[in-house]
């Protein structure tokens, strides 16, 4: 089971200024344009996928390392 409550952050206390620089920091898209109840549902999602997503994530393999790997 996995412990949602880890790092748990009171956004609805922060500026909007603060909330855009949490994103900006965490590398979010599209959060610019975004109201206070928007973003703070932005982060609260992005923290859950990170959690559900763990050191398992991994990114997708570039062409030229497809390439090598088949080569070996």
């Amino acid at each position: 089971m996995v412990n949602l409550s880890i790092n748990k952050m009171d956004y609805t206390k922060m500026k909007v200024k603060e909330l855009k620089k949490l994103c900006k920091e965490r590398k979010i898209k599209g959060y610019s344009k975004l109201k206070k109840k928007e973003l703070i549902s932005l982060l609260d999602s992005e923290k859950i996928q990170k959690v559900s997503d763990g050191p398992s994530r991994m990114r997708p393999m570039s062409p030229l390392l497809r390439k090598i790997e088949n080569l070996i």
